[in-house]
């Protein structure tokens, strides 16, 4: 859906909210009502598919790096939070005297 204003048309609306203490997204709701949905969906998906072809994309290689990456911070990041979780329990069971 293209949303395309003249100066004069934000101008006034806003006017008109100010002077009429309502809400401008009410004002605007109003101002912009969808004339056919079979055609804003339209315009949605070309306008997805052609800022999707403007994206970069990894490649394969790059992909994988941040796939190991991903994993080996993971594998990382869980052993460093078991390793704590069991050096906590440990601590609380000896304070506590519950061993």
């Amino acid at each position: 859906m293209q949303l395309i204003y003249r100066a004069n048309d934000r101008t006034a609306i806003a006017r008109k909210a100010a002077s009429q203490a309502i809400p401008l997204y009410i004002l605007l709701e109003s101002h912009l009502q969808m004339k056919n949905p079979i055609v804003a969906i339209q315009n949605l998906y070309n306008e997805t598919t052609s800022e999707l072809k403007k994206c970069s994309w990894p490649t394969r290689q790059e992909l994988y790096e941040s796939t190991v990456v991903v994993v080996s911070s993971l594998i990382i990041l869980s052993l460093f939070v078991s390793i704590a979780d069991w050096l906590f329990e440990g601590a609380v069971r000896y304070i506590t005297g519950s061993m």
